[in-house]
């Protein structure tokens, strides 16, 4: 009898628990949550890995003794984005009709990445300059999203906004709980 206890305290338990899931972030969730004012206080996570590149070259030439000296320079920055990295919005706008977040995933005040929802798409996602270049840190990247296996397999898009899992946007937690009492009853009749 006491293991028959036992075992119907844990499936309640269980009942009453609720999972974290992580999905795209979009507008529903943000009014539901209490609207913009509310968008500094998610956590963040980015969708995909991500990879910033940044080149500068220079030269130096100069002419002594009759030989021509050329030095040319080159410096090559790299960063890299993991899949599901945590950040946080430094500050959010709207510019020409998208909500533009900027997220930060290491401290700096200029070192944050910026994501955008226009009216055509429903999840934010990396804002491009320029092609597939970003702002970061006050310099333009070139960003990549090494190809993950058999990524087409796992999400096939429905509609022409469907999360497809390929274009780098930003993530959260969310902790939902649906609750539902249910009562029963039987009437029993009424006499006179």
């Amino acid at each position: 009898m006491k293991s028959v206890k036992i075992f119907s305290v844990l499936f309640i338990a269980l009942c009453f628990c609720s999972c974290s899931t992580i999905l795209p972030l979009d507008d529903s969730i943000i009014e539901k949550v209490g609207g913009e004012s509310q968008l500094p206080n998610f956590q963040y996570y980015i969708s995909r890995n991500v990879v910033l590149d940044h080149a500068e070259q220079s030269s130096n030439t100069n002419l002594k003794k009759g030989e021509a000296k050329i030095v040319n320079y080159r410096k090559e920055d790299q960063i890299n984005l993991y899949k599901k990295t945590p950040g946080v919005v430094l500050d959010y706008s709207n510019q020409r009709g998208a909500r533009v977040l900027n997220v930060a995933f290491e401290a700096g005040d200029s070192k944050y990445l910026q994501f955008a929802k226009t009216s055509k798409s429903k999840y934010y996602y990396i804002k491009t300059v320029k092609g597939k270049q970003v702002k970061y840190n006050g310099k333009l990247y070139t960003y990549s999203t090494p190809a993950q296996k058999g990524i087409k397999q796992l999400f096939k898009k429905k509609k022409a906004d469907a999360y497809d899992g390929l274009r780098p946007c930003l993530l959260i937690k969310l902790n939902k709980k649906d609750i539902v009492k249910k009562e029963s009853r039987t009437m029993r009749g009424r006499k006179l």
